[in-house]
């Protein structure tokens, strides 16, 4: 079975604004279009803090704005695909020291997500497929 697979950034380590700290995308927006896929992975690596929000708006939230009725998002819990049942609580996010970890977004009815690192001393790639 072949999955439609999307590598955000052409695979490459996502761009970081250097005065947010959240990822922004080819299009130069911090919001990151999840609605035509079910799973999201995230490589991290190197030290510092990760935190994904979500949101299910139509339209893409300004994720550096403060959130209202109209500008929707909330930290998201994540997964990490190597240590069996850890999950990492959205507003703690995924915390690495030298390391690297591959943490699963739950994105059942997220329609936009940003990725937010607390330092530049840490790296993400983002993958996404809808499993067809």
């Amino acid at each position: 079975m072949n999955k439609d697979v999307k590598y955000i950034n052409d695979g490459k380590p996502l761009a970081f604004d250097s005065v947010s700290g959240f990822a922004i995308n080819p299009d130069g927006t911090t919001a990151l279009f999840s609605g035509d896929f079910r799973n999201i992975l995230l490589a991290v690596d190197g030290t510092g803090t990760v935190i994904v929000y979500g949101s299910n708006q139509e339209t893409p939230p300004n994720f550096t704005a403060s959130v209202t009725i109209n500008n929707f998002f909330v930290p998201i819990v994540t997964a990490d695909y190597s240590v069996q049942n850890t999950y990492y609580d959205g507003t703690a996010g995924v915390v690495v020291s030298s390391s690297a970890k591959l943490v699963e977004l739950n994105t059942n009815l997220i329609t936009w997500f940003a990725v937010h690192r607390s330092v530049n001393t840490v790296n993400v790639k983002a993958t996404l497929t809808n499993n067809q």
